[in-house]
């Protein structure tokens, strides 16, 4: 009798860690990060760059170039974001143009016109995203000089789910 209890507890043990598996992609959304709007996240994308972030709308317009990002517009408004599809790509079409969607990913931000601040604007090292520090950096220095700085948001996906 103990023998097959200590047997049924291993097996337990060895499903147990075989079912947790990292999911990078899924076809849904987690409910567990509250919704960010779109206009907050255009807005004040350096505060959100490289965060995780939720959000919620309906596919304004899918790249009939590559496929490989749509602009997500926010309920009852004229601002959108743009979403980078990356692997899931092959899961999207302009046919879905028009539906809701709530969607999951990392919040990324560049910054375009830190040539106004000429030879003290932040370089990149080779190889490095352009969503780090350097960045923000550049964001705040043209702020700091009176210049807007031009950002433009996007957000790298990692799950969603159609509505």
């Amino acid at each position: 009798m103990k023998r097959v209890l200590y047997l049924s507890t291993a097996l337990m043990m060895v499903l147990a860690s075989c079912g947790q598996k990292n999911v990078k992609q899924t076809d849904t959304a987690t409910e567990t990060l509250p919704a960010t709007a779109i206009s907050e996240l255009v807005t004040n994308p350096v505060e959100y760059g490289d965060k995780v972030v939720r959000i919620e709308g309906v596919i304004d317009h899918m790249c009939r170039h590559s496929g490989e990002k749509m602009r997500v517009k926010e309920n009852g408004s004229d601002l959108s974001i743009e979403v980078q599809l990356g692997e899931l790509a092959s899961e999207f079409s302009v046919e879905l143009e028009g539906r809701s969607v709530v969607l999951e990913g990392i919040m990324k931000y560049t910054v375009g016109n830190k040539d106004q601040l000429g030879e003290a604007a932040p370089q990149h090292q080779e190889g490095e995203e352009h969503t780090c520090e350097t960045e923000k950096a550049a964001a705040e220095a043209l702020k700091a000089k009176g210049i807007d700085p031009s950002i433009s948001a996007y957000i790298n996906l990692a799950s969603y789910e159609l509505k």
